[in-house]
């Protein structure tokens, strides 16, 4: 698996920062955490658009302050799924390589924390090695009449059917997640989820949500098959209404 850490793969942590992911306020804490990210520090502080992707300097800064930096091995660790999708990517698309997170995420690693199992050493995960694209609105209406893209929205149906982006295919996120236990699908699945909603993997698939959180889940399910190019829309549907 590419930066998906499974049960097997958790040696790999012993060499790991493990760092907590939150939205806003931090409402657990484990003594592991080398750290703690508050994802609201990491949204631009100069757009008008709500969780638009920081700056570099303003990345930088802020990740120096919690001493990470790109030569660590890190993992994402949050209660919330598309927390932790989120915070990788955002550290993948600023030159952080050695990234992860842990298949069931909070609920995974306490299970891991409380049995303690003894996995081989040689288990281990690649690092995902995608080519990161963000998108804006000009791009989007350009790319809209293109046959070589397709823009993907992962809200849910409700909130897809009431506006959405002309075009889109929508797949929630939570439908590349297993639903009993939050872990993600397999490949295989993933592939079949894709090709019963007409997702060509041969086009450019550009992921979309209401502001951006909810699309990195599928955008990571989309590294796990090995898709090089990845296409995302900053701001989503609240950047583009």
């Amino acid at each position: 698996m590419r930066g998906l850490i499974k049960f097997q793969h958790y040696n790999l942590l012993k060499n790991s920062k493990l760092v907590g992911v939150f939205l806003k306020e931090i409402n657990f804490t484990l003594p592991e955490f080398t750290s703690v990210i508050q994802l609201d520090k990491l949204s631009s502080k100069q757009h008008p658009k709500p969780r638009m992707f920081p700056s570099k300097e303003q990345f930088d800064s802020y990740t120096q302050q919690l001493g990470l930096y790109r030569e660590d091995n890190i993992v994402f660790v949050s209660q919330d799924p598309t927390l932790s999708t989120r915070c990788h990517f955002i550290f993948n698309y600023f030159g952080f390589q050695n990234t992860y997170i842990i298949d069931n995420f909070l609920q995974g690693y306490l299970k891991y924390k409380n049995s303690k199992p003894d996995y081989p050493e040689e288990s281990q995960v690649t690092p995902i090695e995608s080519i990161l694209h963000i998108v804006d609105k000009k791009q989007i209406m350009i790319m809209q009449n293109n046959n070589q893209y397709q823009l993907l929205d992962t809200r849910q149906e409700q909130v897809f059917k009431s506006g959405s982006i002309p075009g889109s295919i929508n797949i929630p996120f939570d439908n590349f997640l297993i639903k009993q236990t939050m872990q993600f699908k397999e490949p295989k699945e993933t592939i079949d989820l894709l090709e019963q909603n007409k997702v060509d993997l041969n086009k450019k698939i550009i992921h979309t949500c209401n502001t951006g959180y909810l699309a990195t889940l599928s955008l990571f399910q989309f590294q796990q098959l090995g898709v090089k190019d990845i296409y995302f829309y900053d701001g989503s549907y609240q950047g583009y209404i």
